[in-house]
C-alpha cells in the first residue's frame, strides 16, 4: 500500500548536483500537498483505519517526505464517511507533533470543510488551514455535498465573511470534474475556464486546485485550460494540480507534469497510498484510480531536469 520512499530532501540533493546556475533560474522545485489521510483513505474500511493507524501514517509522511502541506481529513458527516469521524482528533495530534518537532521544514495542516456550517466547528478546534470543494458539474456537486453550485457559491461568501477578522489562515479550493464528470460526462473547456475565473474574481482563495476527478484529463485539454486561466489573470503560484490515474494513463500523467514543470506550475497533490478518489460520487473503487504519488512526481521531475540539462549543455 505504501509507495517507495523518495523524500523532498533527497530530490533537493539530486537537483543541486544536476543543475547549473542557468537552469536553476528556469526551474521550480515541486511543492507537495499530501492528501493521503483524506482523499487517499476514502475507499478504505473504517474498521481498518483507526486513529492510531492514521497517526502512524501521519508520522511516516512527516518523517520521510516532509510535504509543504498535509490534509488530515474532512469534517463531512460520519454517516456519509465514517472513516473521517476522528478528523479533529488527528488534527490535534498533528498539531502537537508539529509543536514538539525541531525540524525546520514543518507542514501546514489542512482540514477539508464540506459546508459553511462546519467552519465554526473547525475554528473552535484550532484549525486555521482550510480546504473547500466545488465543481464544474452541478450534478456532481449535488451528489457529492448535497448542494447546488449556486448554493456553494453563496456559502463561500459567508465563509470569507466569517474569516475576515481572523489572521494567518490559508484556504484551498478543489475544483472537481476537470474536464469530465462521472455523472454527466465531458464538460466544455471554455465553460470550465469561465467557472475557474469566476471563483478567482469573487473569492480570495489562496490556491485553486485543478482536480481531474475521473482520471481522464488529457494533456492538450489541461494545457488549454491552464493557458487561458493564466492569460486572464490567475497567478501561476495560485494554481495547484490534483491528478488521478491508472497504469493505462501514466504516459498522459507524465505529459501533464512536464507541461507544469515547463510553465513553473509547481504545486501538486500527492499520496503515499494506492487508493483514492471521491467515494461519494464516483463508482465503487473509483474506477481503480489512484492519486499521484511522490515517486511518480519526482521521478518525472528528475527526467525533466535531465532533459533540460542536456538542452542547456548542447548550447
Amino acid at each position: 500500500m505504501l509507495s517507495r520512499i523518495l523524500s523532498r530532501k533527497s530530490v533537493n540533493d539530486v537537483c543541486k548536483r544536476m543543475l547549473n546556475q542557468t537552469l536553476m533560474s528556469h526551474v521550480k522545485m515541486p511543492q507537495t500537498f499530501d492528501t493521503s489521510l483524506r482523499d487517499g483513505i476514502q475507499y478504505l474500511n473504517p474498521n481498518n483505519m483507526q486513529l492510531a493507524i492514521k497517526q502512524s501514517i501521519y508520522d511516516k509522511i512527516i518523517r520521510e517526505y516532509s510535504p509543504e502541506s498535509i490534509e488530515v481529513g474532512s469534517l463531512t458527516s460520519p454517516k456519509i464517511l465514517p472513516i473521517m469521524k476522528d478528523t479533529l482528533e488527528l488534527h490535534s495530534y498533528a498539531e502537537s507533533i508539529q509543536k514538539k518537532d525541531t525540524i525546520s521544514n514543518r507542514s501546514d495542516i489542512y482540514v477539508l470543510i464540506p459546508s459553511f456550517n462546519k467552519l465554526q466547528t473547525a475554528l473552535d478546534a484550532g484549525v486555521y488551514n482550510f480546504s473547500f470543494i466545488t465543481s464544474v458539474s452541478n450534478e456532481f456537486q449535488k451528489k457529492n455535498v448535497n448542494r447546488t453550485l449556486q448554493d456553494t457559491k453563496k456559502e463561500f461568501h459567508a465563509v470569507f465573511d466569517s474569516l475576515k477578522n481572523i489572521t494567518n489562515y490559508k484556504t484551498k479550493l478543489y475544483i472537481s470534474c476537470i474536464n469530465e464528470c462521472p455523472i454527466v460526462g465531458n464538460i466544455d473547456n471554455d465553460y470550465i475556464i469561465h467557472e475557474i475565473l469566476n471563483y478567482h474574481k469573487n473569492y480570495p482563495f489562496d490556491t485553486f486546485c485543478i482536480s481531474d476527478t475521473c482520471g481522464t484529463l488529457k494533456c492538450d485539454d489541461f494545457k488549454y485550460i491552464i493557458d487561458h486561466i493564466v492569460f486572464f489573470g490567475i497567478p501561476k503560484d495560485k494554481i495547484s494540480v490534483h491528478l488521478h490515474y491508472n497504469d493505462s494513463s501514466l504516459d498522459n500523467i507524465h505529459k501533464i507534469l512536464w507541461y507544469c514543470f515547463s510553465e513553473e506550475i509547481n504545486k501538486f497533490d500527492v499520496s503515499i497510498l494506492d487508493t483514492g478518489g471521491c467515494s461519494v460520487a464516483m463508482p465503487e473503487n473509483g474506477g481503480n484510480l489512484r492519486n499521484l504519488d511522490y515517486d511518480t512526481l519526482f521521478s518525472s521531475f528528475a527526467r525533466y531536469l535531465e532533459f533540460k540539462q542536456a538542452f542547456y549543455n548542447s548550447k
